[in-house]
């Protein structure tokens, strides 16, 4: 797990919008979850396959659960076909979003 630095530095980078976090999407997975953070990036498994945008919409599904927010607030900015992505999270505060990253 990165420390508070790391994660301040490479996860999370403030927006006008609200917040974007790195994240790392690892399909097929045997539980849905938010894991941790490692590499700079927020780790997320989910069981649904890369096929047809269903990955995606179970990351944006977990991170609002886990964010405490609705999903129309999150959104997928850069890497809709790739394993490393970049969600944006408005209205949500920078520090809260940190906050919770450190709960991990």
């Amino acid at each position: 797990m990165s420390n508070s630095r790391e994660i301040d530095e490479s996860v999370v980078k403030k927006v006008a919008e609200g917040s974007l976090v790195r994240v790392r999407a690892i399909p097929g997975a045997s539980r849905a979850c938010v894991r941790c953070v490692e590499n700079g990036e927020l780790k997320v498994d989910v069981n649904a396959p890369p096929d047809k945008g269903r990955a995606n919409e179970e990351i944006i599904t977990l991170l609002s659960q886990f964010f405490g927010t609705n999903k129309s607030r999150i959104g997928i900015v850069r890497g809709f076909s790739s394993r490393s992505k970049q969600v944006i999270i408005r209205e949500l505060d920078h520090d809260m979003v940190l906050q919770q990253i450190r709960t991990l």
